[in-house]
């Protein structure tokens, strides 16, 4: 038992039904929130017990984790925020970081930023703005921030070593999370739901269960569909020329960008919808319910319909782009060389132009409340308003 006295009654009503692992859990959360950390692991190692994955688990509690932790966070790492970006493009403030820093800021519900380091290690910034080093997680490793679950898990306290999981995404009351071989779907608690053999190089959830890109080399690049229990929906074959393809996806359309241009599916049965011969890099997609937005470091941006393809507008002059991001309202917020823009998401027209040093590479944006987004910049990290 605890020796804090104020989970003794909780876990004196747990005693009683000991296979109430969810309850164990969430008294595991309220305990390493307080600080009780002792008690959270006591209290894991029950709920452990009880259901939840031991396999995962343990390779958790190798890498120093501590317990499921909530994470309703905000939407870092997302290509369609909720949330309104800055109305006007005025740069905050800036912050050295002690090393270089890549990809999107992944935000958490308290305010709490992760970076990823350009060559290892995390960097995380606090609510009062301190900051603190992750030196061993590996570089390749993308970091996922569960958004909406309650009891999601959160990779800025759990680091997922190689053979672990690579790919993650989330999908209400799901968590979809492979290794590239094997694909789980866990509860908001962590549960095993159900689990399949399935290789795969990009995993996307949809409203409609989870969807797999398979692009390696020697065989032939496919992309299909699960339903939320785990049985195959459809299954697309793709031209080879679909190698380091992008895959996103939303309750309107499935679409997969690369070298081969551009392929959009119906996400309920795989009919392919249209396609396109455009450059396209596979990291520079945006989805909203209405139009899907591309970019290319060569080309520039540009956005099409999602019903027929129709081109709707293109913005050849911003090249060098380096990542897009839709907003909660309808400005498309592009990161390019030395600036950060707000186009509208509608015409395309630039609504404002922030311009940086050149020295300062953009790699990634995230919005959070109040209209601010946060930009990764090298060695800094940047908050605009």
């Amino acid at each position: 038992m605890s020796t804090d006295r104020r989970w003794r009654s909780t876990e004196r009503e747990l005693a009683a039904a000991p296979e109430d692992a969810a309850g164990w859990l969430r008294l595991s959360h309220a305990q390493e929130r307080s600080g009780d950390l002792a008690g959270a692991g006591l209290s894991t190692v029950r709920a452990a017990s009880h259901g939840v994955d031991p396999v995962l688990l343990g390779q958790a509690r190798r890498m120093g984790w501590q317990g499921f932790w909530p994470a309703p966070a905000g939407p870092g790492g997302q290509r369609h925020s909720p949330l309104p970006g800055p109305a006007e493009g005025v740069l905050r403030w800036r912050q050295p970081l002690p090393r270089r820093v890549r990809g999107t800021p992944l935000l958490a519900f308290d305010g709490t930023l992760t970076l990823v380091g350009a060559s290892a290690g995390l960097v995380q910034r606090g609510p009062d703005g301190t900051l603190h080093e992750l030196s061993d997680w590996n570089a390749w490793l993308r970091p996922t921030l569960f958004r909406d679950a309650p009891g999601g898990l959160d990779p800025a306290r759990l680091a997922f070593a190689r053979g672990a999981v690579w790919e993650a995404a989330l999908a209400p009351g799901r968590i979809y999370a492979s290794d590239g071989r094997t694909l789980l779907a866990l509860s908001d608690e962590a549960y095993v739901l159900w689990r399949i053999h399935a290789r795969l190089d990009r995993l996307e959830a949809s409203p409609l269960g989870p969807v797999l890109l398979h692009t390696q080399v020697g065989q032939a690049p496919w992309v299909g569909a699960l339903d939320a229990e785990g049985e195959p929906r459809f299954r697309h074959e793709l031209p080879r020329s679909q190698r380091e393809a992008g895959l996103a996806a939303s309750s309107q359309a499935l679409v997969v960008a690369g070298a081969g241009g551009l392929v959009c599916l119906d996400p309920h049965d795989g009919e392919l919808l249209w396609e396109a011969s455009a450059e396209v890099s596979a990291e520079l997609l945006a989805l909203d319910d209405a139009r899907l937005y591309a970019g290319h470091r060569l080309q520039g941006v540009g956005a099409r319909l999602l019903a027929g393809g129709a081109v709707c507008w293109t913005r050849p002059d911003l090249r060098g782009v380096t990542g897009l991001l839709r907003d909660g309202e309808d400005a498309l917020l592009v990161l390019r060389d030395a600036q950060v823009l707000s186009l509208d998401a509608s015409s395309g027209e630039t609504r404002w132009v922030l311009p940086l040093s050149p020295a300062a590479p953009l790699s990634g944006i995230a919005l959070g409340p109040g209209g601010v987004a946060y930009v990764t910049a090298g060695v800094e990290l940047l908050a605009i308003g």
